[in-house]
């Protein structure tokens, strides 16, 4: 009983990965198949809540001319953020291309209010 599951557990094991080096070559040459229209579901959904949430606040920083987010945090987001878009662009990841390029754009916003929060501290 042991011994057949575990065989289970491989053979299953080893289509999994024959499933995702398809999948991977199948998204790198042709594009996204039909099939896979779940997974980017949960991509793009992911992509709207987080865009939201800093969309709502890069708005409310243009509204006060002033950003609440740290000069420092929107430096480190912008840098992590233009990593991580061009690690998506080698992927081919469109969901996190998207979403890393959004992410530095508003980073960058925030960065500029807080610059200008900082100037207008000082004097």
């Amino acid at each position: 009983m042991f011994s057949s599951t575990l065989v289970g557990l491989q053979i299953k094991s080893r289509k999994i990965q024959q499933k995702t080096v398809v999948y991977r070559k199948r998204n790198a040459y042709i594009g996204i198949e039909s099939d896979h229209y779940v997974e980017d579901f949960y991509g793009l959904a992911g992509i709207v809540l987080i865009l939201f949430g800093w969309l709502i606040e890069t708005y409310r920083a243009i509204l006060r001319r002033r950003s609440a987010i740290p000069l420092l945090f929107a430096l480190l987001y912008f840098a992590g953020s233009v990593l991580l878009g061009y690690h998506a662009v080698l992927l081919n990841d469109m969901p996190f291309i998207i979403l890393n390029a959004a992410a530095a754009v508003i980073a960058l916003i925030n960065a500029y209010y807080s610059l200008k929060k900082g100037k207008t501290g000082n004097s």
